[in-house]
């Protein structure tokens, strides 16, 4: 995952993909938006591909404005607590996602809170 923050510009989002073409990366998702009243550019990259990642983002900082963050982490999976209501539907989906490994979390716990009226 490449999370980088700067100052808006025309042509970040083809400078930071072709950093990540250039180290063999294949971009899985993407997020981007900007900030309007502060001129902040936000995006959030998902690729495959081995990295180093110190290099990466050196390399990432090198075509983005001046005082850019730029941080490469892993998409480690998530500690969560589901809190469930009376569809049950959506716990169904969160756990067949769990269980087939797309959720990229781990259910550490599932809550409820409600009575049945008989």
């Amino acid at each position: 995952m490449l999370l980088v923050e700067c100052l808006d510009r025309r042509g970040l989002v083809l400078a930071i993909s072709g950093v990540l073409f250039d180290h063999g990366c294949n971009v899985v998702g993407n997020q981007e938006f900007v900030d309007r009243e502060t001129g902040r550019f936000f995006m959030r990259t998902e690729f495959d591909g081995a990295v180093d990642s110190v290099c990466l983002a050196e390399e990432a900082k090198g075509v983005l404005p001046e005082g850019a963050a730029v941080q490469v982490a892993s998409p480690l999976p998530k500690r969560i607590v589901v809190l469930v209501s009376r569809e049950h539907h959506c716990l169904a989906d969160l756990l067949i996602r769990h269980q087939f490994g797309t959720l990229n979390a781990r259910i550490e716990a599932v809550i409820g809170a409600f009575t049945s009226c008989r």
